[in-house]
């Protein structure tokens, strides 16, 4: 099986960023990392997030901009960390179906040429 990173930036996230990492938390494959860059936030989510590391349910690393670096440097960077072989960027406000990860880990989804491969609707 490669190895899944999620990749999550966030900024100012603590209304929704809990009940996503909860969807990521019940999939029936879990990531092998989830990397979080949080963009200097100045609400709580970075507190939600080192709650949910500390539970040890899912591999969270917590990746802290001391300023804002803007969305696509946030991205970026999240991008250049990844460790995996198939890398998603997550959005902090969505929940994901329990077998995304699964489904699009697939081997059998995967050739040379493949860049990404995702579900779209319900």
């Amino acid at each position: 099986m490669p190895r899944v990173s999620i990749c999550i930036p966030t900024y100012n996230s603590e209304r929704f960023l809990a009940t996503t990492l909860e969807s990521l938390a019940a999939q029936t494959r879990k990531p092998d990392e989830v990397l979080i860059s949080d963009n200097a936030s100045t609400d709580a989510t970075c507190a939600i997030v080192r709650r949910y590391r500390d539970k040890g349910i899912l591999s969270i690393r917590l990746i802290e901009q001391t300023q804002n670096v803007g969305a696509i440097n946030n991205w970026n960077n999240l991008l250049s960390e990844a460790q995996g072989e198939l890398v998603a960027l997550y959005h902090s406000d969505d929940l994901y179906a329990p077998e995304m990860i699964s489904d699009v880990s697939l081997p059998s989804r995967m050739t040379p040429r493949s860049v990404c491969w995702a579900p779209w609707g319900t």
